[in-house]
């Protein structure tokens, strides 16, 4: 049966139990003006038998809000673990807003509720594990999602309904297994593979020997065939010996003499035949051992292991296209709700959600020259005030509203919304429904099991055809697919080949292939190549870069080097660990970057603090922005001024000390068909530790522009780029050239009007023309 555990304050330390205190005077604590939002306290991590499997992260965060919220996973599980898993652990915090017993949080595992238990963490963090019917897992995918309701506890305001919160805690929920589980023990199963808690999926590579060029380049497709094959968005490949834990896996690679001069030798049989997995001990990792007698044994071996995956484990992890939300749609498409996997759902408060993911393909050129339409169908109840409105955000931008304005109720089964393309980017986007449901009596609290707002699975998003092509430089590209290192033959450029440095750029690698859906087979070499049949990414700490190449690709050396002179020596210090779970921290980028978010006395803990700027600009520049912003926003509201050469505003290159990583792309100097990548951090160490930052979910489809600047709190900034070139993606058709010239016009509008004009005189000379020139003239 389900059960319910309150954690004990007597595990707190003194600074967290001084937390709790003030979380218990949240009313005293909002009048001296330090959040409506406490801080809540963390208890000390208590050893467990169980084994956890962390649910993957996800580009939501662990955060539900509002009065109705749910999140979404997906999870592979072996036969075994599908057999033995009889719990599902969630440790979770709430506002102090939130009112217990009457707010609920709801498992459901592949379509069947599991349980629903109360919620009670308002002063501290609670746990609650239920328990899993025989026969509700599967081997391969299964679908985990978890919903809230919550109530108010006093202010039940529209205003305040922004203030009801839920935070999972990652690192303590998942699915419970055996602690004598042996995990994967075949290579069809790799998707199996134990994340950590914070998303990202260790890949040990164990050395015997020198990294040479050979020995290098099966270790890029290994390494590459195993991200895939696990779907791991966060691959951290590392040549350290691997620490204790059960997250991730060892990599054992080369001929058999080679293995057994490694010091985990041992676990490595006389017998073990050329691709096997050595099952992990109680707390250590599976073993991939790939072998072979001879160095092309070795290479058979790693076509069999590539081969045996295809055959047997991409099959079995990926979701139906038509569920995955991030399978691209491409050309003209609709799908609804139900078609993603998402049921009918209903609300009695006045605030519900629901999240749309969705993939573009790498190559869609997007602009306003079309639109995207939502066909709502919903229902709303009676005595609704008249503020009630269906409000849609496509990527964090207001995009339409739809009143609900029969003070009877009704349906919104013809409504449609129009998601302008503009707003949406290749790769990754995130639709949201806000449904704002006021109504009189809410001021009071009344209690109500009335339903105000239902939407229905068949709800209906069309896309139209969509414009393809490549509009260069752009680092979203990459992040979307791979594109253009899925072309040609790719290089991989590491200046200084150390360990961390080597690291960071097979991890980058093993991304990159995870995006493209296929390993990549990048060229390696210490020098920029000479020739110009592929692009080139180039990955160093900044020390190390040539800065003619910075120059070239629109990175000021020096001032990169002054900005980053006195960062290379220090280490940054991470937050608390009790202050990355319940705020809107990204676990994965705290301690690893130069600028760790720490918590501040008097930050909102409903959302992140203001970002430090991480673009360093002159305060000439500044006042110039500031003083020009205004009449820029009118005109590029009604024009799209901003979108021409003449009036983009080019941020500056330089980085203030704030930032982390830097991902910097341009066209290569010797064609203007491929691209040049530097991606760049103060030190290799910081390199190394920046990438788990970088590829967490939340921050790698924001990676886009020109130029790509990421703090050590996962934010964000980006320079898009003020001349572009276009690149043919595919083979050349009427319609898309028609549909690329189309996107080119709605980003140049005035060049659109002189168009539009010169034809009219055009038109108006040759009619003219003809008038006096044909027929009879009158004498």
């Amino acid at each position: 049966m389900p059960f319910s555990q309150q954690l004990d304050l007597s595990t707190l330390g003194a600074a967290a139990r001084a937390t709790v205190l003030m979380v218990g005077l949240g009313g005293a604590v909002n009048a001296l003006g330090l959040g409506a939002s406490p801080a809540i306290a963390m208890p000390a991590d208590a050893p467990h038998q169980d084994l956890l499997r962390h649910m993957p992260s996800t580009g939501h965060g662990p955060r539900l809000e509002g009065t109705a919220d749910e999140l979404h996973w997906s999870v592979f599980l072996t036969a075994d673990q599908a057999a033995h898993a009889t719990r599902f652990r969630l440790t979770y915090a709430s506002a102090i807003s939130v009112l217990p017993d009457a707010s609920t949080l709801e498992l459901d595992i592949n379509g069947h509720t599991i349980g629903e238990e109360k919620i009670d963490a308002s002063n501290g963090e609670a746990a609650i594990e239920m328990a899993i019917p025989a026969g509700t897992l599967k081997h391969g995918v299964n679908a985990v999602s978890v919903a809230a309701h919550h109530r108010h506890r006093v202010d039940c305001s529209m205003a305040a309904t922004y203030e009801l919160w839920t935070q999972i805690d990652a690192a303590a929920s998942g699915l419970v297994l055996a602690a004598e589980d042996r995990g994967v023990t075949s290579v069809a199963d790799l998707p199996a593979l134990l994340p950590g808690a914070d998303g990202r999926l260790p890949i040990h590579v164990l050395l015997a020997g020198k990294m040479e060029l050979a020995r290098l380049r099966r270790i890029m497709a290994a390494t590459q065939t195993i991200a895939i094959a696990a779907d791991a968005l966060q691959p951290i490949i590392d040549f350290e010996q691997a620490a204790d834990g059960t997250e991730g896996l060892d990599l054992a690679l080369g001929t058999r003499d080679e293995l057994r001069r490694l010091p985990q030798g041992s676990r490595i049989s006389p017998d073990t035949v050329s691709l096997a997995i050595v099952p992990a001990s109680p707390a250590g990792h599976p073993l991939l051992v790939v072998t072979g007698a001879t160095d092309d044994a070795v290479e058979a071996a790693l076509s069999g292991l590539a081969a045996a995956i295809n055959e047997n484990g991409l099959s079995q992890q990926q979701l139906p296209a038509s569920e995955d939300p991030r399978h691209p749609r491409a050309g003209a498409t609709s799908f609804t709700l139900a078609d993603m996997g998402r049921p009918t759902r209903s609300s009695v408060g006045s605030l519900f959600h629901q999240a749309i993911d969705l993939a573009l393909p790498a190559d869609a050129l997007l602009s306003d020259y079309g639109r995207a339409t939502l066909d709502l169908a919903a229902d709303y109840a009676g005595g609704l005030e008249r503020a009630a409105q269906v409000r849609i955000d496509v990527n964090g931008r207001s995009a339409g509203i739809v009143r609900m304005a029969r003070q009877s109720g009704g349906a919104l089964s013809h409504d449609q919304l129009f998601l302008p393309l503009g707003q949406m980017h290749p790769g990754h986007n995130r639709i949201d429904l806000h449904a704002e449901l006021p109504r009189q009596g809410d001021d009071t609290c009344a209690a109500s099991a009335e339903g105000r707002f239902t939407l229905h699975d068949t709800t209906r998003l069309s896309l139209p055809t969509l414009a393809r092509g490549l509009r260069l430089p752009d680092v979203g590209l990459a992040t979307a697919g791979a594109v253009p290192y899925d072309r040609g033959t790719p290089h991989l450029v590491v200046p200084s080949p150390d360990r961390s440095t080597m690291a960071a750029a097979l991890s980058l690698a093993a991304r990159f292939a995870v995006a493209a859906g296929r390993p990549i087979p990048f060229a390696f070499s210490q020098q920029m190549p000479q020739s110009d049949d592929g692009s080139t990414l180039v990955v160093a700490a900044a020390q190390k870069l040539d800065p003619q190449l910075m120059r070239a690709i629109g990175l000021d050396p020096s001032a990169v080097e002054t900005a980053w002179r006195d960062a290379a020596a220090s280490k940054g210090v991470g937050a608390p660990r009790w202050w990355l779970r319940h705020s809107h921290a990204i676990p994965a980028c705290q301690g690893g970057g130069l600028d760790a978010a720490t918590p501040r006395l008097g930050s909102h803990a409903d959302g992140p603090a203001e970002p430090t700027p991480i673009l360093a600009h002159s305060s000439l520049i500044d006042w110039a922005i500031t003083g020009t912003r205004g009449v820029r926003d009118w005109l590029d509201a009604r024009v799209r001024l901003g979108r021409l050469p003449m009036w983009a505003h080019d941020a500056p290159t330089a980085v203030s000390a704030s930032a982390s990583l830097v991902l910097a792309q341009g066209m290569s100097p010797s064609s203007r068909r491929s691209v040049t990548t530097i991606v760049t951090a103060p030190t290799a160490s910081g390199l190394l530790g920046s990438m788990a930052c970088l590829f967490d979910p939340r921050v790698w489809p924001e990676a886009r522009g020109r130029l790509a600047i990421i703090g050590g709190d996962g934010h964000v900034e980006t320079t898009e780029a003020t001349s572009f070139t276009y690149v043919a993606s595919g083979l050349p058709s009427l319609g898309n050239t028609r549909l690329v010239v189309a996107q080119w016009f709605s980003l140049n509008p005035l060049a659109f009007a002189a168009t539009a004009l010169v034809m009219a005189v055009l038109l108006s000379g040759s009619t003219l023309w003809l008038v006096r020139n044909v027929g009879r003239r009158t004498p």
